[in-house]
């Protein structure tokens, strides 16, 4: 049975009918002319979608020849499309002015690898330093590259960085250790010195303690190295008294040292004190003479 609810199959016929009017969503016949229409105008789309990715040699396919001719390359239909992309892409990149930076790049689109690029590592030299990986890189065309893409007065050396695992194990070696063997009827630890002469059996160790007395003679205090006392004193009685004794004490008379100062001395007498007055007198001027008022 005719499902014409899920009619037209095509996405890009229900977008042309999302854009006319509703009533032709039942038409049977409105469906049909929508989804053939879609037909041509689908393989358009693809056509045109097609053509822009072969615009680029990263997205290229059935206009890789193009491209190899335009770059002047063989075409080599043996190679993967991954491998042309990156011949055409490598010898796009070829274009001046070059420098450390688009070479790397072009050395890594060639080997796969990381690339870095050292200047300077001698008077006009330059080195390239190739990472480990899985992909193969060829020396040749490494050197040919640069050769291509370089100034023509610079020398270059190419190193490939290879990591390099050491292992060490131990060769195990048997050594022969001769044992000298007992003769028949030795017993061991008699040959060949003897390091017992008896056994104990049922033995039993006794400890005691063993005293003994020791003297020790001490010396008298007060009597090394020197003797401190002479006699021995049984009854001792001290009596204490103090005793007076006057000491003179010279004073010179005041007035006589250093120099004398008086040529008398003064006996005990009286002072007797007399005023001798005398008249003095004294003139006033006029009040008013002096000065004119």
């Amino acid at each position: 049975m005719f499902d014409l609810e899920n009619f037209p199959t095509r996405e890009l016929a229900r977008d042309m009918m999302g854009m006319i009017s509703p009533i032709y969503d039942n038409s049977y016949v409105g469906k049909w002319i929508f989804e053939v229409m879609s037909v041509p105008l689908s393989l358009a789309q693809d056509t045109i979608n097609e053509l822009r990715e072969q615009a680029f040699p990263e997205t290229a396919t059935w206009s890789l020849p193009y491209w190899e001719q335009s770059y002047g390359l063989p075409t080599n239909e043996a190679l993967s499309i991954e491998e042309r992309r990156s011949r055409v892409i490598s010898k796009r990149n070829y274009r001046k002015p070059m420098n450390p930076a688009r070479i790397e790049m072009l050395l890594k689109e060639l080997c796969g690898r990381d690339v870095k690029l050292i200047e300077n590592t001698a008077p006009h030299t330059f080195e390239i330093s190739v990472s480990p990986g899985t992909s193969e890189a060829s020396l040749d065309q490494i050197i040919k590259l640069v050769n291509e893409v370089k100034q023509a007065q610079k020398s270059f050396r190419v190193v490939f960085d290879t990591p390099t695992t050491i292992k060490i194990r131990a060769d195990p070696k048997p050594q022969k250790f001769p044992y000298r063997m007992t003769a028949r009827g030795r017993k061991a630890g008699t040959y060949p010195q003897v390091n017992w002469v008896g056994i104990s059996e049922h033995g039993s160790v006794i400890v005691t303690a063993n005293r003994m007395s020791r003297e020790f003679p001490y010396v008298v205090a007060g009597t090394k190295p020197d003797r401190t006392y002479d006699a021995r004193l049984t009854a001792l009685q001290l009596h204490a008294s103090s005793e007076g004794k006057g000491v003179e004490f010279p004073y010179p008379i005041s007035g006589t040292k250093p120099d004398r100062s008086f040529l008398a001395e003064i006996e005990p007498g009286a002072l007797n004190v007399q005023v001798d007055s005398t008249n003095a007198e004294v003139l006033y001027r006029a009040c008013g003479s002096k000065r004119k008022l």
